[in-house]
């Protein structure tokens, strides 16, 4: 039993004399001595775990680069002491922490809650490197969570057990959340947007990084490179039509800056790719200029036409989008620079709109369904000039002519049905000839 920390060399004389008194034969009074000596020093080590350290103890400890004692005791010094002495010892101190525990690989969980404590502490909480060096020591924490979660599970997991179950994804919420998200290490965040797992299944988690990201000082970085741009239009998509909401949310998180990145890159987007997403598009632009200075000064009616124009060609689309686009096609007989100007604007499709309406072959006598066959006779009436350069571009694209025309890939020449348009009686005479010349 050790002895209290009451106990004095007074007190131990008088035990000596005690037990020299009643000290049986067979143990002697230097066996009892030594046992006391133990005592006492045991003592003493409990009395030194108990002392409250001094700055000036801290500052030793700093010295000797005793971390172990130093975090035992670095909040011993009352807050009134806690000034700008205090303050340099802890900072270097976290900082040789941290980069300790990143050169030794010392990635367990009790080890980053120590970190994330240490780190929000409020007299270092503002100093820069100390968050840039523990955001750093998260990051490679995650990827090492992630390594070791996945080599544990069976081979036959899925996808999205793996990433529904995973724990790590927990420990980058809580971390994205603390201290409103700030990142010091866009870059580390910035990776995560290429994980198909954390994009998939975690919808909220990845909001949570675009909207770090947009609140670091380097967010116009991160705006025009791909994962992010995906990553926003993900978002967007999955709320579209987006309430009130989820629109001011989208724009908050982005500067002007970013806005008119993301403007000119949907833009681009709205010309490629599958019907619905220039669709999807179009609602976007649309929702966005209520709630985006940015979108709204720079959105101009080529947006409109384009929806417009992919509206028509598609022409499965009934309703009132379906009218408003007959009704542009309709107002360009009156305006032969118009349709030129419309032309240059198809062409910047890709492929070149119109393709659904020559899918029928015009062999042993198929007729034409009645809603192509109106969509053919309006064109021709009203815009004839679309039937011309269609000839032209199908010639450049069978004889692989990229001089004046981009060359498609070999799916979308299929999608033009150029011997279909070539069969049919809205094809221009002169690309008749060349065509059965090919």
């Amino acid at each position: 039993m050790f002895l209290s920390p009451s106990f004095t060399l007074k007190k131990f004389i008088s035990l000596e004399k005690k037990l020299q008194t009643s000290t049986p034969k067979n143990l002697s009074f230097m066996s009892i001595g030594f046992i006391v000596a133990i005592n006492f020093i045991l003592v003493n080590s409990a009395l030194s775990a108990d002392k409250i350290y001094d700055l000036e103890d801290l500052e030793i400890l700093a010295k000797e680069g005793n971390l172990h004692e130093y975090f035992q005791h670095y909040l011993d010094p009352p807050p009134k002491n806690r000034q700008d002495r205090y303050k340099r010892t802890l900072s270097q101190m976290t900082l040789k922490l941290i980069e300790k525990s990143i050169r030794e690989r010392l990635f367990t969980l009790d080890h980053l809650k120590e970190i994330q404590k240490i780190s929000y502490n409020p007299s270092i909480k503002n100093h820069d490197l100390i968050q840039a060096m523990r955001e750093k020591y998260f990051f490679l924490f995650l990827e090492n969570c992630k390594n070791t979660y996945t080599k544990d599970l069976p081979t036959q997991s899925s996808l999205e057990i793996i990433a529904k179950s995973n724990p790590c994804y927990a420990h980058l919420n809580t971390h994205l959340s603390l201290e409103d998200g700030k990142l010091y290490n866009p870059d580390y965040a910035y990776n995560l947007l290429n994980d198909s797992n954390l994009t998939a299944f975690h919808e909220d988690l990845e909001f949570l990084i675009l909207k770090s990201l947009a609140k670091s000082e380097t967010q116009g970085l991160y705006c025009s490179r791909f994962p992010f741009l995906q990553s926003v239009l993900k978002f967007s998509m999955r709320n579209t039509p987006l309430n009130s909401q989820k629109r001011s949310q989208l724009m908050a998180i982005l500067d002007s800056k970013c806005q008119l990145i993301l403007y000119q890159q949907f833009s681009k987007l709205i010309y490629n790719g599958k019907i619905s997403l220039r669709e999807d598009l179009y609602n976007l632009f649309m929702d966005l200029k209520l709630f985006s200075k940015a979108f709204n000064a720079a959105y101009d009616s080529k947006i409109h036409e384009a929806y417009s124009l992919t509206i028509f060609f598609d022409i499965q689309n009934p309703g009132e989008d379906l009218n408003l686009s007959w009704a542009l096609i309709q107002k360009l007989g009156d305006s032969f620079p118009k349709r030129m100007e419309i032309l240059k604007h198809l062409d910047e499709f890709m492929p070149f709109p119109g393709g659904k309406l020559f899918r029928f072959s015009f062999l042993n006598g198929e007729v034409l369904p009645e809603k192509e066959k109106g969509h053919l006779t309006h064109l021709s009436k009203y815009f004839p000039e679309y039937f011309d350069r269609y000839g032209e571009l199908c010639i450049q694209y069978l004889k692989g002519d990229n001089t004046q025309a981009k060359l498609p890939t070999k799916e979308e020449v299929k999608i033009l049905h150029c011997p279909n348009f070539f069969r049919s009686p809205y094809a221009p005479l002169k690309w008749k000839k060349i065509f059965q010349a090919l």
